[in-house]
């Protein structure tokens, strides 16, 4: 199915390399603003990302030679996406090879969140994405206003904007997009649900009226934010046979949880002193995988003191001095045991 699915997509690549939408195909998310068409910047990012995906999974199922085939041809998409939709003048990517001069929060996102963007851009189009899209009191709306497209904040759209400052270690302003949007729909008030809201509007009611769902899980992408940025356990492999531990603390002082996987529980708690800059992290990982645990590291020469507990039984420590311009370390870590990283400002 996946196989046909992609064959379908090729057959609608033009001769630059860029996937082409038409009335008929175009509608997204926004269906309010009916489609959008030609060569679409987040069409194609997401096509990109779906190739790469693919990828993987022909790789995980021994399908070589397909798993290749799928790479070379997001290799090639991303090439072009970068040679033909991004406007170095506004150091942005264009809605569309239609609407050269308009802005779309989804595009440039996705652009860094997948990594279709240049290695080493990402905060450069962040920072230009802030400046170039309307802002209100609950987050920025989608799209610039040349594009005369509905004024309404997207919760889905906007956690794919906090999921890229989380990759790009912009923590604080995914955090701050957290707090703005996610909590004021989970805010008392007459729209209250305790359920995430389909759009908000650039005055804070329900952005559809009536017809908006006040429950709408595509709204709910903050939720999995917390555990696989704030929290930081991500796969590395299919069925979490290898896992990352990497937290995004922000301002945070504290954070536990737990996340089940098919081969048990991986469990772990963060705590950090803002005034000393003392960070500490436990992780307790199920037999029979391997993780990579990352820690932030405050400035040259700190020390991280990696403490591991195997059964009943303790090992020796390790003491590891973070080299200059050492932001994080990172350690290896076999399952069926619990590892305590401290880290110490010197």
């Amino acid at each position: 199915m996946i196989m046909r699915e992609l064959a379908y997509d090729s057959s609608l690549v033009d001769s630059r390399g860029l996937l082409v939408t038409d009335s008929d195909d175009g509608m997204d998310w926004d269906f309010y603003d009916g489609s959008k068409t030609g060569e679409v910047s987040a069409y194609n990012d997401i096509y990109f990302e779906t190739l790469t995906s693919a990828a993987t999974m022909a790789k995980a199922l021994g399908l070589n030679s397909q798993a290749e085939s799928y790479s070379q041809e997001a290799n090639t998409l991303r090439s072009a996406i970068n040679r033909y939709l991004f406007d170095p003048s506004t150091g942005l990517y264009d809605v569309s090879d239609l609407q050269p001069t308009d802005v779309a929060q989804d595009a440039n996102a996705m652009a860094v969140l997948f990594g279709v963007a240049p290695k080493g851009g990402d905060a450069t189009i962040l920072s230009a994405l802030t400046k170039a899209l309307p802002s209100t009191p609950y987050g920025p709306l989608p799209f610039s206003d040349a594009t005369g497209y509905r004024r309404a904040v997207s919760p889905f759209v906007t956690n794919e904007e906090v999921q890229a400052r989380f990759d790009s270690g912009d923590d604080g302003a995914a955090l701050s997009l957290l707090r703005t949007l996610w909590g004021y729909m989970d805010a008392p008030g007459p729209d209250d649900t305790s359920a995430d809201w389909e759009v908000v509007g650039a005055h804070g009611a329900p952005g559809l009226g009536a017809f908006t769902s006040l429950a709408h899980g595509w709204s709910s992408g903050a939720t999995a934010d917390l555990s696989s940025y704030v929290l930081g356990v991500r796969p590395s492999s299919a069925g979490f046979r290898t896992w990352s531990v990497q937290p995004h603390p922000g301002s945070l002082s504290w954070v536990e949880g737990n996340v089940p996987t098919p081969h048990g529980t991986i469990s772990v708690r963060w705590a950090q002193d803002h005034s000393s800059g003392r960070f500490s992290l436990l992780v307790g990982a199920p037999v029979g995988t391997r993780g990579a645990i990352s820690v932030p590291v405050p400035r040259s020469g700190a020390t991280v003191t990696i403490r591991t507990t195997s059964g009943a039984k303790d090992r020796p420590p390790r003491v590891i001095t973070a080299g200059r311009g050492t932001s994080s370390l990172m350690v290896t870590v076999s399952g069926g045991a619990t590892y305590v990283l401290e880290v110490t400002p010197q």
